[in-house]
């Protein structure tokens, strides 16, 4: 997993900018975390291949769905 507080970590536009405050999500919007093995090999070949999503970045509630599906877009 990446550390985002490490700037060599983060997006190139985003490593020397301080963090922006982030709002608390709303209940209705939270899900449980990924754990299928679908979304498991996907994250570790993005891992592997030092790729970074959008889905990070923007921390996609829908990440483990999409992932699952094995429909990544780096």
């Amino acid at each position: 997993m990446r550390d985002l507080k490490l700037p060599e970590e983060r997006h190139p536009e985003k490593a020397h900018r301080p963090d922006q405050a982030q709002p608390k999500k709303p209940d209705w919007i939270r899900v449980r975390a990924p754990n299928s093995e679908g979304y498991k090999q996907t994250r570790d070949i993005l891992k592997e291949k030092e790729l970074v999503t959008v889905c990070e970045e923007a921390a996609c509630p829908n990440v483990g769905e999409c992932w699952s599906a094995r429909a990544t877009r780096p």
